[in-house]
């Protein structure tokens, strides 16, 4: 026999006495809350692409009611504070982009901040503070206090994902190990031939194919805003997660939206989507519309 068959032999053989004679422990395989026996579901980018077109597309409109609970401070910073009060809510959406945000003070249920968009525009107003706030959807934020900067559409890009455009380019990575199992969807742009801009990553849930993140980032590559989705529930027959945990890491902003009462794709009174400025309340204009 060949010296170098021969080791091959004694290797196999200690191998295999060292297999006999170890104690062995099974560690079974979890993935999150769902059964260890769940089979994975298989897609293909574009079949993602395509789950993400059809739930935004299947949504004309919602009026719902939410508990929020804010939170301050960044994942940046190293600080995140939780409030312990809780604000009842109301968010109304409908197409093609006008949504409108109430926030109600706890126990006397005043108007804490109102908030409409048109999808260009946006108004703003805060009653504690007799002011008025209009000006562009994409003007940068003014006030250094967190809350004052929020803009109504902002709640809008938490609670949908937006479809892919055509422009934009698509990877999809199989990210499993055994925890987790998870598609990243990463939607791409071309600033020029030879730069690739990650704009958004939406992660599925292998288990069901539902999307369970949404990430969103600038041009430097910051994450700008991150949704986690939960519990999806049924309204109008239309699946809807019931809870959206939602940061925004640079502007130092969260708050965990519950969802109490929901209707999708029923009629919405235009009155919903109006604000006019209070007599004897401060204008104040932020940016100009493009």
């Amino acid at each position: 026999m060949r010296p170098a068959r021969r080791l091959g032999v004694i290797l196999s053989a200690c191998l295999a006495f060292l297999f006999s004679v170890s104690c062995a422990t099974q560690r079974v395989v979890t993935r999150g809350v769902h059964p260890a026996t769940q089979t994975l579901l298989t897609a293909t980018k574009e079949e993602l692409v395509r789950r993400i077109a059809d739930f935004y597309n299947s949504i004309q409109s919602f009026d719902a009611e939410v508990e929020m609970a804010p939170s301050t401070g960044s994942v940046y910073k190293g600080t995140i504070k939780d409030y312990s009060t809780t604000f009842t809510g109301y968010i109304a959406y409908r197409k093609p982009g006008e949504v409108s945000v109430v926030a109600l003070v706890p126990v006397v249920r005043t108007t804490a901040v109102h908030g409409v968009s048109d999808g260009k525009m946006f108004r703003v107003y805060i009653p504690s503070k007799s002011r008025f706030i209009e000006g562009a959807n994409d003007a940068p934020a003014q006030s250094t206090k967190t809350l004052e900067n929020l803009r109504p559409q902002d709640f809008l890009s938490a609670m949908l994902v937006r479809p892919v455009e055509e422009n934009e380019l698509t990877t999809r990575v199989d990210d499993i190990t055994d925890k987790e199992a998870y598609y990243q969807l990463g939607i791409f742009k071309l600033p020029s031939p030879r730069e690739l801009e990650l704009l958004r990553r939406v992660t599925f849930d292998r288990v069901n194919l539902q999307v369970v993140e949404q990430r969103e980032f600038d041009p430097e590559g910051t994450m700008t805003s991150l949704a986690r989705y939960s519990n999806w529930q049924i309204y109008d027959n239309i699946r809807f997660p019931s809870r959206i945990e939602w940061s925004r890491p640079k502007d130092e902003f969260g708050v965990v939206l519950t969802v109490t009462k929901m209707t999708i794709n029923k009629p919405i009174p235009d009155s919903r989507f109006v604000l006019v400025q209070p007599p004897g309340t401060q204008l104040q204009l932020i940016g100009a519309p493009k």
